[in-house]
């Protein structure tokens, strides 16, 4: 396994006893422990009261090799930090963070830990429409605002078999596939060609292996919902219903389906090996989040903080960016993940860059004149603790996490 790690510098720092920050356990929240399990590891980071202010006291990551399990290796990170900061971080006999000791003067116990969550890749999903103008291009716009990879797209033809529509489903194991056409129209020659890219699609999963299918998601022509689960049942392959996405000519809907699409996902997430066991670590009243989510609530919060009327947040991750638009006059944000580094043409419309957390070349154009970067990626960790200490997140993100440049 190998450790990144890091700890505050002198400027305005407390005095570092034998490598490590002498706590303060008596005055306020004292420590906290934000915890994040990534694809590539785990990291920590350990926030110290000092005075009146929480700061970064130190952080530790280890990557996973694979042959460790989450529940391990934060163990083996929080034996490391601990060792090197000449404090027990981990309870060896309860085989958790320490949350509790009988001697809190000499061996104090953390107030709270909170734990993100991105640790396993995009869902793997395949578009299937009637129209590449009109229903595919809503299922593109909605699947942007949830952590998917289009892996595969199908659109009615005249030449499109399902023998070739299984091959490409085989060749590309998408984890979910999402079915869109027709406006909401209850006449029969309006239903038809949905209907038969429906059956279609039937045929082709009825070749593909049963634990190999995709989950199913309709999201197209409500008066057609009856026919098309009676012929996607002979898949045995569950189905969720949803409203139209694109129900009539000048609308579109796409928050229901980018809100199933992010529940899928996390229901992924809760299957990983040791989720049960470290969703117990989080004290109350945090829960076990998404660092994708931590992100998204952080650029709000620094919106507000910083008194700005619009900000742009990017995070980015070795497998994925995740670009958020926050706005004063909009309770709703705007989120779009990508599986590049090239960002998407509408994003141009967007104000320049104002947030930034984890590796970043720089604009591709002009730069903006002024932004937070947080280059270790550490912010959305730290965001979680904003459940139960919101004002030590932002003292510790301002003074040791994001710099400023403009």
């Amino acid at each position: 396994m190998r450790s990144a790690e890091g700890e505050m510098g002198n400027s305005g720092a407390p005095a570092l006893i034998e490598g490590g920050l002498q706590p303060a356990p008596l005055d306020g929240l004292g420590s906290l422990l934000a915890i994040g399990v990534e694809q590539q590891g785990v990291r920590l980071c350990l926030l110290e009261l000092v005075g009146r202010q929480h700061r970064l006291a130190a952080w530790l990551g280890l990557q996973q090799d694979g042959s460790l399990d989450a529940p391990q290796l934060i163990a083996n990170a929080c034996r490391r930090l601990g060792q090197r900061l000449g404090r027990t971080l981990w309870h060896e006999r309860k085989q958790e963070p320490l949350l509790d000791s009988e001697d809190v003067v000499r061996v104090p116990p953390l107030a709270h830990v909170a734990i993100g969550l991105s640790a396993r890749p995009p869902l793997r999903a395949w578009l299937c429409a009637v129209s590449p103008a009109l229903s595919l291009a809503a299922l593109e716009t909605a699947v942007r605002a949830a952590p998917v990879q289009v892996v595969g797209r199908t659109v009615l033809t005249a030449a499109l078999t399902s023998n070739s529509l299984a091959a490409a489903l085989t060749r590309a194991e998408p984890d979910v596939l999402i079915l869109a056409g027709g406006f909401d129209d209850p006449a029969p020659p309006a239903q038809q060609p949905l209907l038969f890219l429906c059956q279609l699609l039937a045929e082709a999963l009825g070749k593909a292996e049963t634990g190999r299918r995709p989950a199913l998601f309709f999201a197209g022509n409500r008066f057609a919902v009856d026919a098309v689960t009676v012929k996607l049942a002979q898949t045995d392959t569950p189905l969720t219903t949803l409203g139209n996405i694109h129900p009539a000519p000048e609308i579109v809907r796409t928050d229901e389906l980018a809100r199933l699409l992010n529940y899928y996902d996390w229901r992924f997430t809760e299957r990983m090996a040791g989720y049960s066991r470290i969703s117990r670590w989080v004290t109350g009243p945090g829960q076990v989040s998404s660092l994708a989510s931590n992100f998204a609530q952080l650029t709000r919060i620094w919106m507000e903080q910083q008194q700005l009327s619009t900000l742009h947040g990017l995070y980015a991750t070795p497998t994925w960016r995740l670009h958020v638009l926050a706005e004063q006059s909009h309770e709703a944000m705007e989120l779009v993940f990508v599986t590049d580094e090239t960002p998407p043409a509408f994003l141009r419309d967007w104000p320049a860059l104002g947030l930034v957390c984890g590796p970043w070349a720089g604009p591709r154009s002009q730069p903006p004149q002024r932004f937070w970067w947080d280059r270790e990626g550490l912010a959305p960790i730290i965001a979680g603790l904003g459940q139960v200490a919101p004002l030590a997140m932002v003292q510790v993100l301002e003074t040791d996490v994001f710099e400023l440049y403009q």
